[in-house]
């Protein structure tokens, strides 16, 4: 895989940021290139793979869904990716983490909308070979974008 130059980082630093607020026009202006180059740039990047998605984050609780659980699972290592695939067809599954190493390899995220609907997903959860070890309540969840992207600043 090509390494990213930085008219690539400065494009990503931009979507990660404002992805349905900004435009290729004003990418371009900001970056000094028209907007068809970005337009191009971001076509290869996702064929690339290094744009997987563009997804929009839901607050469930605004949406009625007031249960929202992370659980903690195991899996035998050499299932885990088939397992973490399969987990995310299920109904209730938003997320589903593959963790390098450690017991508590396998993380799921899911909601519903009452505890009895959680419980049934758990024990689906349970039928195909996944052992929930521990669960929490999950109250909010804050991300950033990645920072490393983006014009370069000189230390003072």
């Amino acid at each position: 895989m090509e390494n990213l130059d930085a008219t690539d980082q400065e494009i990503l630093s931009l979507l990660q940021t404002n992805v349905y607020e900004i435009t290729n026009e004003e990418i371009g202006e900001r970056v000094g290139v028209s907007s068809t180059t970005v337009s191009d740039r971001i076509s290869k990047l996702e064929e690339r793979g290094v744009i997987e998605s563009y997804e929009t984050v839901l607050d469930y609780e605004a949406a009625g869904i007031h249960h929202h659980f992370l659980l903690f699972c195991t899996v035998p290592l050499a299932d885990r990716e088939r397992m973490a695939a399969e987990t995310l067809e299920k109904h209730g599954v938003i997320t589903v983490r593959e963790i390098l190493a450690g017991k508590e390899n396998l993380h799921v995220e899911i909601i519903g909308e009452s505890t009895t609907e959680i419980a049934a997903i758990i024990e689906s959860l349970e039928r195909s070979g996944i052992e929930v070890n521990r669960s929490e309540v999950l109250k909010q969840e804050y991300s950033r974008p990645f920072n490393g992207f983006g014009p370069k600043k000189s230390a003072p």
